[in-house]
């Protein structure tokens, strides 16, 4: 489960990990959708990319103390985000589902 620390909201119920250079390559690539319950958590991350994607997710930056330090909300097909050094997770969810849920500063855990 993946939770706002800081507003104690419930962000997603199924979390899928992306622990290793194999599974953060995969990422969403090959799916048709993303579920409103469902979350993508990528480790060792700095930024990512939407090319041959065919939804619109919202992406969250964290750092190693699992602090928000940015949001891209409906990142759109075909794009890449820039690199933040200081990113060291990255989750990956359904478009538009942390709007009002999740800001820059909040803490989040898994």
């Amino acid at each position: 489960m993946l939770i706002n620390e800081t507003r104690k909201i419930v962000l997603a119920k199924r979390v899928e990990e992306a622990t290793n250079v194999f599974k953060r390559t995969k990422g969403l690539l090959g799916r048709k959708n993303l579920d409103e319950e469902d979350a993508l958590i990528l480790f060792k991350c700095r930024g990512v990319h939407t090319y041959f994607m065919g939804f619109n997710i919202d992406v969250i930056f964290l750092d190693r103390n699992k602090k928000v330090i940015s949001i891209i909300r409906n990142l759109p097909p075909w794009r890449t985000t820039k690199l933040l050094n200081e990113s060291y997770y990255i989750i990956e969810m359904q478009c538009n589902s942390t709007v009002n849920k999740v800001e820059v500063s909040d803490f989040i855990r898994w």
